[in-house]
C-alpha cells in the first residue's frame, strides 16, 4: 500500500501545466452557463419547487433511516462481542 503512495506521490510530481494553446476560450461557454442559470431559476418556481422539495425530504429521509438500521446494527454487533 505505501507502495502505491509513493508512486502516486511521483506522478503526481511529473504532471504539468497544460500549455495556452491546448486551453478553450471559455466566454462563451460562461455565457451559456448563465443562460442555463436563469431558465433553471425560472422553471424552479412555483409548483415545481414544492415537488422537488418533497422529493428531497423523501430522499433524506430514506437515506437517513438506512443509516440509523446501520448503526443500530454496528451497535448490535459490537455489543455482542463485547458482552460474551
Amino acid at each position: 500500500m505505501v507502495g502505491v503512495l509513493v508512486v502516486a506521490f511521483i506522478c503526481n510530481l511529473l504532471i504539468r501545466p497544460v500549455s495556452e494553446k491546448y486551453a478553450e476560450d471559455m466566454t462563451e461557454h460562461r455565457a451559456e452557463i448563465e443562460r442555463d442559470r436563469q431558465a433553471s431559476m425560472a422553471a424552479e418556481q412555483g409548483a415545481a419547487a414544492s415537488a422537488s422539495g418533497l422529493r428531497l425530504v423523501l430522499s433524506w429521509a430514506f437515506v437517513s433511516a438506512l443509516l440509523a438500521y446501520g448503526v443500530v446494527m454496528t451497535a448490535i454487533t459490537a455489543a455482542k462481542l463485547f458482552t460474551g
